[in-house]
């Protein structure tokens, strides 16, 4: 006589109900999101703090001496950090808009359109002015000129009394190298990784994240 062994699961019931909480929060991680936004932006802190890819980990290119790289004012990190999330169910969307932050996070080449060089302003009047027709214009009495110097590069000057003062940078074309502030790295896809595991697992467990 062939001998019958039985086995009998107990609490399968709390088991398909976790599996049911956590097909529910699957489908609306709203609460995760919000958490996962977090991350995000202090991942932006550090990066702006490091000067360095979000991704790669390389520094941040600097094309002049002295400020801060990309924070000069201020302005674009705030954009970011202080900015209220665009969070749906199962999705957040963090950024800038700012019209300069592409030029930074992807890199540019910008070319003159309309002119035959780009006119980098340099003292206090060209930039209140803008333009450097618009300044030729309005400080003509003063006589300005351009010259080029012993490194190569073409400048609009003004001369007092023997002192040269330069107003702007003269440039066929200018490149903005790339300075990715937003992104995430191994580092950032690990916290976002544990983020998800501890929300799930809370879920199944009964517990409200």
């Amino acid at each position: 006589m062939a001998t019958v062994i039985e086995y009998q699961i107990q609490g399968l019931d709390k088991l398909q109900a976790a599996f049911r909480r956590a097909g529910e929060a699957a489908q609306r991680p709203r609460a995760l999101m919000l958490q996962l936004d977090q991350v995000m932006k202090n991942q932006v802190s550090r990066t702006f703090s490091a000067k360095r890819d979000p991704i790669t980990g390389a520094p941040w290119q600097s094309t002049r001496r002295g400020g801060e790289i990309l924070r000069d004012t201020g302005r674009l990190f705030r954009s970011i950090v202080a900015a209220s999330p665009r969070v749906t169910d199962d999705s957040v969307i963090i950024g800038t808009n700012l019209p300069y932050a592409s030029s930074h996070q992807e890199g540019m080449v910008i070319t003159p359109q309309g002119a035959t060089m780009l006119a980098i302003p340099l003292s206090k009047s060209a930039k209140r002015s803008q333009f450097a027709r618009r300044w030729w214009n309005q400080n003509e009495s003063k006589k300005p000129f351009i010259r080029k110097t012993r490194g190569g590069k073409l400048f609009i000057f003004t001369s007092q009394r023997g002192a040269l003062t330069a107003h702007f940078l003269l440039l066929k074309s200018a490149t903005i190298p790339q300075r990715r502030f937003i992104g995430i790295g191994n580092e950032y896809a690990a916290e976002i990784e544990q983020k998800t595991v501890a929300f799930m697992a809370g879920k199944i467990g009964g517990q409200s994240q």
